[in-house]
């Protein structure tokens, strides 16, 4: 019973020391089940948690699982042009730092540091250590004739020109020898002096490298020189599976802004901007990084979530999203409830807003999420499609709107996408941006409701 207790209050993310001096009196077994008893009504949710955790891949849960660490080579091509050569080479040195590592400094107080980012820290700090990237060298800058191509071309033309004049021997990264290599082989960023981002372009059949025999079926990620440090990591994340969150490309309804990594990361950001925010929880759950606290729907209860730049290692329990569904609608839609605020020093620095964001989540029946239909029309008077994934922006439940809750918000109701309510209530507890944690609570929730037909197929998403 007491181990039980103990594990309870550790999931709840409450504080151990009320109860360390009930461990050391008689009749503990007795005292800890009265204070169970007492408390039910916050525990229940949490013995529910318990019992769901075995069904986490009907919510996706490390559908496209990414571990351990992948090799990344960098190939760098441009048309030969006016740079100085002085500029390509303190550019080629930014870059070496910039993907996988900055020089280590001295310990300088908090008050001097600054945030000093680089794609392998990024992606083993989203993965709390699961999965990062392993340089496989960096060529160039080559010349190849870039201008007027499109990403896919620039690809080819990089892998060739790696191979030709670069000396890369692509053979090397078959590990199994089957002539193919593979997404867990190898995936390659290509900078070139052309503006672009887009990823993804040998799936299928892939590229044979010239002279080598091997193909490359990799992961490739294109980006243009001055991109954006999000730009470069979101691109690269595709290769691992992850799905563009940012609404229709090239229209006027932006979405999720500045709260996820898959939304936006151009726009007004000036060329080789550091700015970054983490990856929403469903990105982190699809590639096992992250394990939700399931909460079915029926249950009032409590709980305590912790801000994104806390390590995992000491915040196993409050780190771990919330995961709202209802049993009897099935576990196709639902809610992931996380804290957000900005931290200067962490790779959440540049998230758009402070407090609880919530997540409305529906699938498909692949398990992805699909494309609907805009609840509200862009700026040329459209409705457009947009994918089943994306958050639900303060005060009024605004679809892909970048504003979290607060305690000045008072009740806030859980929809579903039809418009229904499900009677769920939840309350944010008053705090700072400042605060590494904060308290939220949800009443029960009505009986529910069918769920709404699923218009569209499962989506990918490429660029």
């Amino acid at each position: 019973m007491m181990d039980e207790a103990w594990l309870l209050l550790r999931l709840m993310g409450m504080q151990q020391g009320p109860l360390r001096w009930l461990a050391r009196l008689r009749g503990v077994r007795f005292m800890v089940g009265a204070v169970l008893a007492a408390m039910s009504f916050a525990f229940l949710p949490t013995a529910q948690l318990l019992a769901d955790e075995s069904d986490l891949t009907a919510f996706g849960w490390r559908m496209k699982e990414a571990k351990g660490s992948r090799p990344l080579l960098v190939i760098w091509v441009r048309q030969p042009d006016d740079t100085p050569a002085s500029e390509i080479e303190r550019r080629k040195q930014y870059y070496e730092e910039l993907f996988f590592g900055r020089p280590t400094h001295s310990q300088y107080p908090d008050a001097l540091r600054t945030l000093e980012p680089s794609l392998v820290q990024y992606f083993r700090d989203a993965s709390s250590g699961k999965f990062t990237w392993r340089r496989a060298g960096f060529v160039g800058p080559l010349s190849a004739p870039v201008n007027g191509k499109g990403p896919a071309d620039i690809a080819r033309l990089a892998i060739a020109a790696a191979a030709a004049d670069g000396h890369i021997d692509f053979r090397a990264f078959d590990a199994n020898h089957d002539g193919i290599i593979s997404y867990e082989e190898l995936a390659i960023l290509v900078i070139s002096n052309v503006p672009n981002g887009q990823t993804n372009h040998f799936r299928g059949k892939g590229f044979p490298v010239p002279g080598q025999n091997v193909t490359f079926a990799g992961g490739d990620s294109v980006i243009g020189e001055g991109g954006t440090f999000a730009t470069t990591a979101h691109e690269l994340f595709h290769t691992l599976g992850g799905i563009d969150l940012y609404g229709p490309w090239g229209g006027c309804y932006d979405m999720n802004r500045g709260l996820t990594l898959m939304a936006g990361t151009g726009g007004d950001h000036m060329p080789d901007s550091e700015w970054i925010a983490s990856l929403d929880p469903w990105h982190k759950i699809l590639v096992g990084w992250i394990e939700p606290r399931i909460i079915p729907i029926g249950m009032a209860g409590s709980a305590q979530l912790a801000a994104q730049h806390l390590a995992m290692s000491s915040e196993p329990v409050r780190k771990r999203p919330l995961l709202l569904y209802d049993p009897a609608k099935g576990k196709s839609e639902f809610f992931l409830l996380e804290y957000r605020t900005p931290y200067r020093l962490g790779y959440d620095q540049g998230v758009a807003t402070s407090g609880l964001v919530i997540w409305h989540v529906l699938h498909a029946a692949g398990g992805m999420p699909t494309h609907l239909t805009s609840e509200r029309p862009d700026c040329k008077g459209a409705f457009v499609q947009v994918v089943s994934m994306f958050v639900r922006g303060a005060p009024d439940w605004q679809q892909g709107a970048s504003r979290a809750y607060t305690s000045a918000n008072g009740d806030i109701a859980l929809k579903w996408m039809d418009g229904r309510d499900s009677g769920v209530r939840v309350r944010v507890a008053p705090h700072k941006p400042s605060d590494p944690v904060i308290d939220i609570s949800w009443t029960a929730g009505n009986t529910p409701s069918a769920l709404a037909p699923v218009p569209h197929g499962p989506i990918g998403g490429r660029s």
